[in-house]
C-alpha cells in the first residue's frame, strides 16, 4: 500500500469517522469523496481476513469507493479480503449486519439495501445497473421503440437473515425475501420469496418454508 493511501486511511479513521468505527486492513485502496455522506453506527471492517497468513499469501487487495453525492450507511458489517465496493455518484448503499466473504463485488449505481444477519459467500456479485439500455432495432414508430427500452438500473433489496451462496450474481430490480437461501452459482434476476430456497440460471424456487442457521 502506498504511503498516500496510509495517510488517507488514517484521515478517514480520525477525522471523518469516530475511532474504531472504520477499520481498513492492508492491502487495500480506499477513496471517499469529500461530497459523500457516510454514516457508520457500530463498525465497518473492510478487507478483513479469517486467516492473516492466507490473506497475505494470496495478496487479496480490497477496493472501497464512495463517490460525490453518494451515501453509505452501515450498522455492523464485515467485508473480507479481495472484495470491491463501488458506491457511485448519488447512489445509496445500506449495509445492515453480517458479512461478505472473499472477492465479492457490489456495484451500486442507484440503491442497494442489505438487511441484518446477512451472510454473503465468496465471489458474489451484486449489481443494480446494466449501464446500458436495450431497444429493438426493427421498430416502426418512436413510441414502439421507447416501449422496448429496458430500464438500465433498479434498486436491489436483500432482506434480513438471507444466505447467499458462492458465485451468485444478483441483478437489478430484485428483492430477496427474509430468511431466503440462494444456492451457489445461481443467477438472480427475479424476486425471491421469503423463506424459500432458489437455485439455477436463472434462479427458480426449489423449496419453500425453509430455515437456516
Amino acid at each position: 500500500m502506498r504511503k498516500s493511501t496510509d495517510k488517507l486511511i488514517r484521515f478517514l479513521c480520525t477525522k471523518r469517522f469516530m475511532p474504531k468505527k472504520l477499520r481498513v486492513f492492508k492491502p487495500s485502496m480506499c477513496f471517499v469523496d469529500s461530497g459523500a455522506h457516510v454514516k457508520i453506527d457500530k463498525y465497518l471492517n473492510f478487507n478483513k481476513q479469517w486467516d492473516n497468513q492466507r490473506m497475505l499469501r494470496n495478496k487479496m487487495a480490497g477496493s472501497l469507493y464512495v463517490g460525490n453525492g453518494a451515501t453509505l450507511e452501515v450498522d455492523a458489517f464485515d467485508v473480507y479480503a479481495g472484495s470491491r465496493i463501488n458506491v457511485n455518484q448519488i447512489a445509496k448503499l445500506s449495509l445492515g449486519s453480517g458479512y461478505m466473504n472473499y472477492e465479492c463485488v457490489i456495484d451500486c449505481f442507484s440503491s442497494i439495501t442489505i438487511g441484518h444477519d446477512v451472510v454473503i459467500s465468496e465471489r458474489v456479485v451484486i449489481r443494480d445497473s446494466d449501464n446500458h439500455t436495450i431497444q429493438s432495432i426493427a421498430t416502426e414508430t418512436e413510441n414502439e421503440q421507447l416501449s422496448d427500452e429496458k430500464l438500465s438500473m433498479a434498486p436491489i433489496v436483500i432482506q434480513d437473515h438471507v444466505w447467499i451462496g458462492m458465485n451468485v450474481i444478483v441483478l437489478k430490480g430484485v428483492t430477496i425475501g427474509e430468511g431466503a437461501i440462494v444456492a451457489a452459482g445461481s443467477l438472480v434476476n427475479k424476486d425471491v420469496p421469503p423463506h424459500s430456497l432458489v437455485a439455477g440460471v436463472p434462479a427458480k424456487v426449489m423449496k419453500t418454508d425453509v430455515s437456516w442457521s
